[in-house]
C-alpha cells in the first residue's frame, strides 16, 4: 500500500520532535551535570535533581519520537504504537506541566499537536496503512444497498 501523505507528515514531526527533544535532553543533562559539580551536591540539588529528570525523559521521549519517524515512514505497526505511546506521554508530560507551571506557549502548542496526531493516528486510513484491523467502532459502516 502507498504510504499517505498524512502518514508522511507525522513521520516528519516526529523526526524533527525527536531531534528537538535530543538537544533539550543534552542541555538538561549537561545543566544538571555542571550545577552538581558547581554545588558539589549540597542541598541545592534538588534543581539539578529536576533538571536530570527532565533530560531523561527528553531522551526517552526523543529515541520514542524518532523510533516513530522510522516506523511511520516504513508503514510498521510497530511505528503506529510507538507513536501512540509517545504523543499520550508528550500530552501527559505537557498537561503536567501547564498545571504546575501555569499558562506556557511551548506546553500548550504540544497539547495540541498530540491531540491532532493522535486524533490522526486513529483513523481508519492509518490502521489500513500499517496493517492493523481498526476497531468496530472506527470502521466505516457501509449499509446495503438492498
Amino acid at each position: 500500500m502507498k504510504r499517505p501523505v498524512g502518514v508522511t507528515i507525522v513521520s516528519i514531526i516526529a523526526f524533527v520532535g525527536g531531534g528537538v527533544l535530543l538537544l533539550m535532553s543534552l542541555g538538561y543533562l549537561g545543566f544538571a551535570s555542571l550545577q552538581t559539580r558547581l554545588l558539589l551536591g549540597t542541598t541545592a540539588g534538588f534543581d539539578a535533581t529536576i533538571m536530570l529528570a527532565s533530560g531523561v525523559i527528553s531522551l526517552v521521549l526523543a529515541v520514542l519520537s524518532v523510533a516513530t519517524g522510522v516506523g511511520m515512514m516504513s508503514l510498521k505497526r510497530w511505528g503506529w504504537l510507538t507513536g501512540i505511546v509517545a504523543w499520550v506521554s508528550a500530552l501527559v508530560l505537557s498537561v503536567i506541566q501547564i498545571v504546575v507551571s501555569g499558562f506556557a506557549l511551548m506546553p500548550v502548542f504540544t497539547v495540541l499537536i498530540a491531540v491532532a496526531t493522535l486524533a490522526f493516528l486513529s483513523r481508519e486510513q492509518v490502521f489500513e496503512a500499517v496493517g492493523i484491523e481498526a476497531p468496530e467502532h472506527i470502521t466505516t459502516h457501509h449499509p446495503s444497498a438492498a
